[in-house]
């Protein structure tokens, strides 16, 4: 079976407020935020059995969600954290990566695109994330994007305005992820790190090097939130952007630019 459908996903910092739809034949899914802004689609999934029905008043508590992409495409988006949780001065960047979009039947737009999932990889990322099966079992999703294809390079760079290098920014790299209180559902699946032989290692661990992580021989990562504690926030202003390429173990290479959130 594949998957096909939109996610409408707008991530706020510390709060992501998720509305379900679930029937038997198909799951739609909305996960909205509240004043910041990021868009990454609306996802509508139709799912080929459901055998009883969902008693969705009886807990309202969140669930994990998988959703098994393709390493098609980066999106990166600039300064997500707040102060309360990284040095206020502290620059970051959050990427995605993703499979590109596809035709779907009922949408006039292409839509963002899963394959099966992984059963063996999802088993051990539920064991990992609910070791006693009793954390994340309510009605609220939170999705858990990972893919199945192996890294051999990451390359970070810095732009002005006028596509003019400025600095690479692969070695000030550091992975992050918050913990805690003051995090989001968001952050729970991130920086999840699985090697090529399929075996959940656990969390990149934070403050990891982008070498370090290479060195795991690991699958692309399919959502990871980057700081730089040498760089400024600052030096994403004056239209200044971020480049990141990734080259997959197959030789095939991928890259982006970063946007900016919306104020």
């Amino acid at each position: 079976m594949q998957y096909f459908g939109m996610l409408e996903h707008y991530i706020y910092r510390r709060r992501v407020y998720t509305f379900a739809f679930i029937q038997c034949s198909s799951v739609k899914i909305f996960n909205m935020t509240l004043r910041k802004f990021f868009y990454f689609g609306l996802v509508s999934i139709v799912l080929s059995s459901c055998s009883s029905k969902v008693e969705i008043e009886e807990d309202r508590g969140y669930h994990l969600y998988f959703l098994h992409s393709l390493p098609e495409q980066i999106r990166s988006f600039e300064n997500r954290y707040s102060e309360n949780d990284v040095d206020a001065s502290c620059a970051d960047l959050f990427v995605y990566v993703i499979s590109l979009e596809r035709a779907s039947i009922g949408y006039t737009t292409p839509q963002p695109y899963y394959i099966d999932g992984d059963k063996g990889i999802e088993q051990q990322i539920r064991d990992y994330l609910d070791p006693n099966g009793d954390k994340y079992n309510g009605t609220m999703p939170i999705p858990v994007f990972y893919n199945t294809e192996g890294c051999k390079q990451i390359h970070i760079s810095l732009y002005d305005k006028d596509d003019t290098f400025l600095s690479d920014l692969t070695e000030l790299s550091r992975f992050h992820y918050v913990t805690g209180a003051s995090s989001s559902s968001d952050e729970v699946g991130m920086n999840l790190l699985i090697d090529t032989s399929k075996k959940l290692l656990g969390k990149i661990a934070i403050g990891t090097t982008i070498q370090e992580y290479l060195a795991y021989n690991p699958m692309v990562f399919a959502l990871a939130h980057f700081i730089f504690p040498d760089l400024s926030k600052a030096a994403f202003d004056n239209g200044n952007y971020v480049k990141v390429e990734i080259e997959l173990n197959d030789g095939t290479i991928i890259s982006g630019c970063s946007l900016k959130e919306q104020q």
